[in-house]
């Protein structure tokens, strides 16, 4: 019920990025190379868990604006039910590109912005 993108991918890993991207990749041991993608491409927003002590969290900290976001957040289906459990761990924003920062800052919810210079 809520509008977020004007284009998806089928498969966003073998698939070109065009302009500011949203990205919510598969969570669990195959995150990396989204990772080294997203930060390649260099313009957009991401939401992972903030799994800080792994090589790809850090390559986000080295790269990246973070939000930190306070609590735990909950999923939703696509017709906007609310899961009945939270994300189970901490999560994070983070942005890259001045539109992906832009975007990152704009955010209302509650919660610790890192900006990278």
């Amino acid at each position: 019920p809520w509008e977020t993108a004007k284009a998806y991918c089928k498969d966003g890993l073998t698939e070109p990025w065009h302009g500011l991207v949203w990205m919510n990749p598969p969570y669990g041991r195959d995150i990396a190379p989204w990772i080294k993608k997203f930060i390649a491409h260099g313009n957009g927003v991401g939401l992972t868990f903030a799994r800080t002590d792994t090589p790809w969290a850090q390559d986000i900290l080295q790269s990246c604006s973070v939000f930190f976001i306070k609590g735990r957040i909950n999923f939703h289906t696509p017709d906007g039910v609310r899961a009945k459990h939270n994300g189970g761990a901490p999560s994070m924003l983070f942005s890259i590109g001045f539109f992906g920062r832009l975007a990152l800052a704009r955010n209302i919810l509650p919660g610790t912005y890192l900006v990278r210079e």
